[in-house]
């Protein structure tokens, strides 16, 4: 099997450190000028060939769930490993991982039980050591980091807790983060930011297949159906706080990768699809 998952399986098989693996150079797609050379999600570039359009973000934004991916996931490699080797945000493997979970609801077990079968050394000690050094910042300060300070390290600060609090509500948080970071007020993230971060990721998925059903952007007025009135409703929301700088940067960049065009939405009278 060709690509980054035919290596990661061929080194899972020997119990080689994936964290040492190189992806495997890409298939070579259709020349330039043929039907397909316009590039669509998932495709390849010619041999030696550079092409309008072809980017990493096609990969990133074919059809979700990636199964290439999401097998990388069942063999019990996390999200940061996978997004490493495919050369791709950790916001985008997290989002195709995300509609995984909904279609397949023992993924996350089998995963769990990979990684437990096969302990990948993650978070390393500068992973720790990074997580030390944020909870003595809290400490000192008596607050948690703002991700709109002017300091560019506490920003920094407050990207790496956005993530962390993430996994824990996605399932996925290591167990060395979980026992450290109880350290901090009020973590485990309080139960009811933990439901909304995995509500926002929820709402995001749903979005996706909307569009994808041919729906034009959802409407959170003058709408045609209850699944338009949720989905226009927070994606409204999403522009506002953007508009307002309140927009978490991870969230706006996973917004960018799975629904391209979202800061904009409809094109003034342009009539609705279908």
């Amino acid at each position: 099997m060709a690509g980054p998952v035919g290596l990661v399986l061929s080194q899972h098989a020997a119990g080689a450190d994936v964290r040492r693996s190189r992806t495997v150079s890409p298939a070579c797609g259709s020349a330039p000028g043929s039907e397909t050379s316009r590039a669509p999600p998932g495709a390849r570039p010619p041999c030696g060939k550079t092409v309008a359009g072809w980017s990493m973000m096609d990969r990133r934004l074919r059809r979700a769930p990636d199964a290439e991916w999401v097998l990388m996931y069942r063999l019990g490699l996390r999200r940061k490993r996978i997004a490493a080797l495919v050369r791709v945000t950790p916001a985008a493997v997290g989002y195709h991982l995300a509609i995984a979970r909904r279609q397949d609801p023992g993924l996350e077990a089998q995963h769990q039980a990979a990684a437990g079968a096969a302990p990948i050394p993650y978070p390393s000690p500068k992973d720790l050591a990074r997580m030390d050094g944020v909870i003595a910042w809290v400490s000192a300060e008596g607050r948690l980091p703002d991700g709109r300070s002017d300091d560019r390290g506490e920003r920094s600060m407050a990207r790496w807790l956005s993530g962390r609090r993430r996994e824990a509500a996605e399932g996925t948080l290591d167990l060395a983060y979980s026992a450290g970071l109880t350290k901090l007020p009020g973590w485990p993230g309080n139960r009811r930011e933990i439901t909304d971060e995995a509500r926002w990721h929820n709402r995001l998925a749903e979005l996706v297949d909307f569009r994808q059903d041919g729906n034009d952007w959802p409407r959170h007025h003058d709408y045609g159906t209850e699944r338009e009135h949720t989905l226009g409703v927070w994606l409204h929301k999403q522009r506002y706080k953007r508009r307002r700088g309140e927009l978490d940067s991870e969230k706006t960049e996973l917004l960018d990768d799975a629904a391209p065009g979202w800061k904009r939405g409809r094109t003034r009278g342009r009539p609705p699809r279908g």
